[in-house]
């Protein structure tokens, strides 16, 4: 299970498009989009248990990065 840090919003763990958008991968970190508030998360899995964790990209950033796309 993945929820986003901004709003609260849960889903599938983010391995599925259902509740966050999938935007790319860097690294051992994926870059997704709430789909109920937009805001922009960084996730990071676990193997044992499987887990993600995420993080708010701040505002600032995601905009830019946003604008990039």
């Amino acid at each position: 299970m993945l929820t986003c840090p901004g709003c609260g919003h849960s889903g599938d763990g983010g391995r599925g498009e259902s509740a966050f958008d999938y935007l790319g991968r860097d690294g051992l970190v994926e870059v997704r989009r709430c789909q109920s508030c937009g805001a922009g998360l960084l996730v990071r899995f676990t193997l044992l248990p499987t887990e993600a964790h995420a993080e708010v990209i701040p505002e600032e950033a995601w905009q830019e990065m946003q604008a990039a796309r």
